[in-house]
């Protein structure tokens, strides 16, 4: 028996979190002094209020902190990876980090010592840590770690830079809350301060302000001389006047004097909050850019991480891709049981699909510019999220695993059905011979001729339900201790018995249904008119092409160019409706459709087309099955048809088969035979411009005879040109060669405007070869006549003597008219049915 399925897709993907991060110094500046605030002065001639002293500020210290993950290292990790690789990877990472805490101690080491040279005049003392010994201890852990001798002794070395981390950590929080508690007393005490000093000198300047003020006050008033009583309401205005100048001039000289204390007392204050934006501004800096060495520890730390994870990874989909095979019975027993079930290939084709996408997701939280933090949970999360679907399906897999009393429960009602339906079939065969036997109607007649091989049929049926007679025998024997394996071997025997009873039944039927099918593959066509001005993506045919997958026969088709055109033919026995396959490839790196097709099929006098059939849509840079259509096709006999590029597009028409049926149930062949060509076909290609020999006359007259190169003002013309051929008795000449004598029908592609009489363009196409001559005489222009280039058979010639053959074709124009012989090409082929 195989492996269980769970042990076999459950992968020991280690999560190797094998790194001490370490955070540097993170700045944050403190905030800034508050202005004192000077609330208005009411209009009393008392002493002003005191303004509001400054807000002290409370200096924020940049904390250190040191963070790393468990250092256990799992069993299948010790087994499958070196002690040294571990200890490079602790080494490096330890490394990497302590080298962001010195360039974070470059930058406070200083900024300490100036902070105390301002804290200390003002009262505040300040215990700055010993940096360039924290510095030494750092460097002493982490060379313990790149020391050790066993991944043991690295994993305590990892454990003491940690512990050494914290109580670093622990230290510089300590400052900052020494130096936060001792400025809110120094801001306290200050506050107290600049209010007494206020309350003083607003009593000076009252006792001051109130003696002068009385006696201005006194002089205002007049003294008695029994004369007319003083203007009291003038004396009151006036000594109002004077309470509000004395306001005015107490709140000025308060103001003055306050802001001269404040901004003696507060200026070391500011000094203090503009060094520590400044230091924790530099230390985020820092923290941001490694020093060169830094980035190369960084890059080997990380490349050596990524390259534990990489192998403890492949070690495990090893194990796994050994354990799947061994259980590939079950898998496809609990698939047949439930499709939802994945089968071997399935589970290694999904695997593949998810270590890729765990490698991206790998390099992206791994690379250079993610930090450090983000970057673990990135990796963390990648390798949880493999983890746990692959345990999960471990689980599912279990819960499916099947037994011989499922497997007996599912099939037992199967069979009996089965068994039923065959010996239904048997009795309706014997039923069949006996009501036709000695009839002499159509019908019976149709059966007695097929007497045999219904009988041999109804054998079968008969056979086949014996045999699952002896299967339900063998069920019913079952216990939860029988093993799986025979009892699958028993059930696929008989489904193979079935499938093959099948596919002779449906011989039959398609025998007797007249179905029809064709196969056709792509290489085999009868001509390729296709034009090759000599770029790299020439339309050609790819012979075993290796770059290509899925192809048949012997390779495909590369058609590139709107008009490239391959002509094919195949034989049916009955006029109807066939549907048409093509099975092309493509990499779905293209505009949908823009590899499309024409397909034109022909005969006698009708014709059927599929216009613009485009590509498959499974875009799997392999070649696919898919229908495009179906067509009437009109008569039994020969069909020709042809197919070409329907526009000129940066993805070619990239050709393998072509299948058609009248049965739209009947799916084409994944690997057909190679069909053999039941006669050899010759097909002769001629551009008009490339004739061996030229014979015309020139009197200069711009109508003379001439090889048109690249007109822009014809249509429709293929190769570098056409001839224009004008004046009587102006010839060319071609020569080319036939394998075999036969008769070849002849097609002319020439240019016809319609603006004159028919024929006026007509020409002689001579033929001679050893043994004999053939002629075709006033061969007029096509009848299309639509100012483009268009192909009309012409007529057909008998070439050829014993074997290959030299001959020579002469093209002459009849009779100088208003209407010159525009030629573009000359097709000569022995297939009638071949359509260019």
């Amino acid at each position: 028996m195989a492996t269980r399925p769970t042990r076999l897709i459950i992968l020991a993907v280690t999560v190797l979190l094998l790194t001490t991060l370490l955070s540097a110094f993170i700045g944050q500046g403190v905030s800034r002094y508050a202005a004192a605030q000077q609330p208005p002065i009411p209009p009393t001639p008392t002493r002003p209020p005191t303004p509001t002293p400054p807000v002290i500020p409370t200096p924020d210290i940049p904390k250190y902190s040191f963070k790393g993950p468990s250092l256990d290292i799992p069993k299948e990790a010790r087994q499958a990876i070196s002690d040294k690789d571990f200890i490079d990877v602790f080494c490096l990472t330890s490394q990497w980090q302590m080298e962001l805490f010195y360039q974070v101690m470059d930058i406070w080491g200083p900024g300490f010592i100036r902070v105390k040279e301002i804290a200390t005049p003002m009262g505040v003392q300040v215990d700055i840590p010993d940096l360039a010994a924290l510095k030494a201890q750092g460097k002493a852990k982490v060379d313990a770690v790149c020391a050790a001798a066993s991944v043991e002794v690295a994993q305590s070395a990892v454990g003491e830079l940690l512990s050494f981390g914290n109580a670093t950590q622990d230290t510089f929080q300590q400052v900052g809350k020494t130096i936060e508690t001792r400025f809110r007393d120094e801001g306290n005490k200050l506050a107290v301060k600049i209010e007494k000093q206020a309350n003083d000198y607003a009593e000076q300047e009252k006792t001051r302000l109130t003696k002068e003020m009385s006696a201005k006050v006194a002089a205002l008033i007049p003294k008695s001389s029994g004369g007319s009583p003083p203007n009291m309401q003038a004396i009151q205005a006036q000594i109002n006047t004077l309470v509000q100048q004395t306001v005015a001039e107490i709140t000025q000289n308060m103001e003055k004097y306050v802001n001269g204390i404040v901004e003696k007392e507060v200026g070391p204050f500011k000094q203090l909050d503009a060094l520590l934006t400044d230091l924790g501004a530099k230390s985020v800096k820092a923290r941001a850019a490694d020093t060169p060495r830094g980035a190369e520890l960084k890059r080997q730390a990380i490349a050596k991480r990524k390259q534990i994870v990489q192998r403890m990874l492949d070690t495990n989909i090893t194990r796994a891709k050994t354990e799947l095979e061994g259980a590939r019975a079950d898998l496809e027993l609990a698939k047949r049981n439930d499709p939802s079930v994945k089968n071997v290939d399935d589970i290694l084709a999904e695997l593949a699909r998810d270590r890729q996408a765990l490698e991206r997701k790998i390099d992206t939280a791994l690379a250079s510019d993610v930090p450090g933090a983000d970057a673990e949970i990135q990796f963390r999360a990648a390798i949880d999220e493999f983890v746990n679907k692959w345990t999960a399906l471990a689980q599912q897999a279990e819960k499916q695993r099947p037994n011989a009393i499922t497997i007996r429960d599912r099939a037992r009602p199967q069979l009996i059905l089965a068994k039923a339906q065959l010996l239904a079939g048997a009795q309706s065969i014997t039923l069949l011979l006996s009501q036709s036997a000695g009839k002499t109607d159509s019908q019976s007649e149709a059966v007695n001729a097929q007497a045999a091989q219904l009988a041999a049929m109804k054998d079968k049926l008969n056979a086949l339900a014996s045999r699952i007679d002896q299967a339900i025998a063998t069920l019913d024997k079952i216990t939860a201790d029988s093993p799986v394996k025979p009892l699958m071997e028993l059930l696929d025997g008989i489904q193979k018995e079935g499938d093959a009873l099948q596919n002779d039944i449906g011989a039959g039927k398609a025998t007797a249904s007249k179905r029809e099918s064709v196969f056709i593959q792509a290489e085999d066509e009868l001509a390729a008119f296709v034009s090759k001005p000599g770029t790299e993506w020439d339309s050609v045919k790819e012979v075993k092409p290796s770059w290509r997958a899925g192809w048949t026969g012997t390779g495909d088709w590369y058609l590139s160019r709107q008009g490239d055109k391959l002509t094919y033919k195949f034989n049916i026995q009955n006029r109807g409706v066939f549907y048409v396959w093509v099975r092309d490839w493509d990499d779905g790196k293209h505009q949908p459709g823009s590899g499309a097709i024409d397909m034109e099929f022909y005969w006698g006098s009708g014709s059927a087309p599929l216009k613009n059939v485009p590509e498959n849509t499974v875009r799997n840079n392999q070649h696919q099955w898919h229908q495009v259509g179906q067509v009437t096709l009109g008569a039994p006999g020969q069909i020709g048809f042809s197919v070409l590029k329907s526009a000129t597009t940066s993805k070619a028409a990239i050709l393998d088969a072509f299948f058609l049926s009248t049965d739209p149930n009947e799916r084409p062949p994944e690997a057909p035979p190679i069909p053999k060509k039941t006669q050899t076909v010759e097909t002769i290609l001629i551009q008009a411009e490339d004739e061996t020999a030229v014979a015309v006359s020139k009197p200069g007259t711009s109508w003379d005879s001439t090889e048109e190169v690249k007109p822009s003002w014809r249509s429709g013309w293929t190769g570098t040109g056409d001839w224009y051929l004008s004046r009587q008795g102006d010839k060319l000449t071609y020569k080319f060669n036939i394998q075999n004598p036969g008769t070849f029908y002849v097609w002319v592609r020439d240019w016809d405007d319609g603006k004159h009489p028919p024929g006026s363009g007509a020409i002689a196409m001579d033929f001679s070869f050893a043994g004999g001559t053939a002629q075709l005489k006033n061969v007029t222009e096509n009848t299309v006549r639509n100012s483009q280039h268009q192909w009309h058979q012409v007529g057909q010639v008998t070439l050829g003597g014993v074997g290959q053959t030299n001959v020579t074709m002469t093209v002459t124009k009849s009779a100088t008219t208003t209407k010159a012989a525009i030629l573009d090409a000359f097709l000569l082929t022995t297939d009638p049915a071949v359509k260019p």
